[in-house]
């Protein structure tokens, strides 16, 4: 399982676009900047995960 993040070079992660996730190519879900920090809201959910202060650290928590 290889787990990606679709960069858009030039450009802090979340400050313009939720940053995509990818798992074997597939997109699978979204790092999005919400009310305190950040979140990782799974492909066709409204609600996200745990806040984190930043998007490296959502990052780990899905297990780079």
């Amino acid at each position: 399982m290889a787990i990606r993040y679709l960069y858009q070079e030039g450009v802090e992660p979340c400050e313009k676009d939720p940053l995509k996730v990818s798992i074997d190519g597939y997109i699978c879900g979204a790092i999005k900047k919400v009310y305190g920090g950040y979140q990782y809201f799974p492909k066709g959910k409204k609600t996200g995960g745990e806040t984190f202060a930043s998007v490296g650290d959502v990052q780990r928590s899905l297990g780079e």
